[in-house]
């Protein structure tokens, strides 16, 4: 129980960062703030270091896949403002 509170915490801590940082206008920080909210997901509730492989090797497959579904909606928006 320990472990989830404090992931939890550390979860709305960072959201305060990141909102700081948008309102702020420091946009480089609030990518990395998305990052590490993603790997302490990753490390304290799904505890990925302990799963089987088979485990590990589809959480890395699906962050490949939405790594490409973003660059995909990131060109759409690039090509709009390229047309212009």
């Amino acid at each position: 129980m320990v472990r989830v509170l404090s992931c939890w915490l550390m979860l709305l801590l960072l959201l305060a960062v990141e909102l700081f940082m948008s309102a702020a206008g420091l946009n480089w920080g609030i990518g990395a703030c998305a990052g590490l909210m993603a790997q302490l997901v990753a490390w304290g509730f799904m505890r990925i270091t302990r799963a089987p492989p088979l485990a590990a090797i589809f959480a890395i497959g699906g962050l490949f896949w939405l790594s490409i579904l973003l660059a995909l909606g990131g060109l759409d928006v690039l090509h709009e403002q390229i047309s212009q």
